[in-house]
């Protein structure tokens, strides 16, 4: 049971499409939480409530049936439907070897925690989460820019108060920043495939041995991967990649994550790291790295269990 949670437009879907690659669509199911929305878009405008606020949402129906999935139950769940704003037809959810949630409110009650093996939470950069979401929105749900925007503006008092306390109960948190110049006009902006990114790793988490990645990052001025304990003393770490890092520092990184999977190499796909710049398929070394890191924790959550993933025939991604 895997939790991916963030606010809307924080970059979920794309984060799961690199699970895809690696264990193959045949082993996963793949739950949005958005599909317990209570009230469909015309409600919450005519109440004034946004979709980030738990009253919109059937959070005690999402708590009975993300723990049902856990227990390997088949159950009926309601679809939303972003397009329209609106409800589509009951659907059948049948749990698979990896359920990955992704939504606003996979760790808002104890409920929903306890369901869940690995939980990630994505917080990018404020401006960057923003610009995301605008260019989804418009591409793909039929707003116009001044509709995002203030859907963003009457959001950020539901996100301080619902959204940013899950943070604290991930075992994962993944932050993409930009680099500097990102977002000064004239320059080349939206270059997401070299975005930093900043990942706490959890006390719990089983550890990575990358001291020799480290020492090679270290070659470089300034290193590009760095690993240091987080400063509060929780026995936390913080993972930074840079978005320069080199594709051979990179590889090197990916290959140290690979070793410590010795047992399950068989899942290696030719990539990962993939994101859609509009139309167009392009390749983040941050991005990949990130997605390789949560499969080694689903791998070493399944190895908890006494289980293996065997050999797969098909691979694919996920769509949304």
């Amino acid at each position: 049971m895997v939790a991916v949670g963030g606010d809307s437009g924080s970059g979920k879907t794309t984060l799961v499409r690199g699970l895809y690659r690696i264990f193959g669509a045949e082993r996963i199911t793949n739950l949005c939480l958005d599909d317990y929305h209570k009230l469909d878009r015309a409600e919450r405008k005519r109440l004034g409530v946004t979709a980030l606020n738990p009253a919109a949402n059937d959070i005690e129906l999402m708590e009975r049936q993300v723990a049902a999935i856990a227990r390997g139950e088949i159950v009926s769940k309601p679809t939303y439907d972003h397009s329209t704003g609106t409800f589509g037809p009951r659907e059948e959810v049948n749990p698979r070897e990896i359920v990955v949630i992704r939504g606003l409110f996979p760790l808002l009650t104890a409920s929903l925690r306890s369901a869940f093996d690995v939980r990630v939470w994505l917080q990018p950069q404020e401006e960057l989460k923003w610009a995301w979401k605008v260019k989804r929105d418009c591409a793909e749900r039929g707003y116009s820019v001044p509709q995002v925007i203030r859907q963003i503006v009457d959001r950020l008092d539901d996100h301080r108060l619902y959204l940013a306390p899950q943070r604290e109960h991930a075992d994962l948190r993944v932050q993409f920043y930009p680099p500097p110049g990102y977002f000064r006009a004239g320059t080349a902006v939206d270059d997401d495939a070299h975005l930093n990114v900043r990942l706490r790793l959890g006390a719990g988490l089983p550890q990575l041995d990358l001291d020799d990645v480290l020492a090679n990052a270290g070659r470089d001025e300034p290193p590009p991967i760095r690993l240091e304990p987080e400063s509060d003393a929780t026995d936390a770490s913080i993972l930074e990649i840079d978005g320069t890092v080199s594709p051979s520092r990179a590889l090197e990184l990916d290959e140290r994550i690979w070793a410590h999977m010795e047992t399950h190499r068989h899942l290696r796909p030719d990539e990962i790291g993939s994101y859609l710049d509009g139309s167009v398929e392009r390749h983040s070394d941050p991005l990949a790295l990130t997605q390789l890191l949560i499969a080694y924790h689903v791998v070493q959550a399944k190895l908890e269990r006494g289980l293996t993933f065997k050999a797969s025939a098909a691979k694919a991604t996920v769509g949304g």
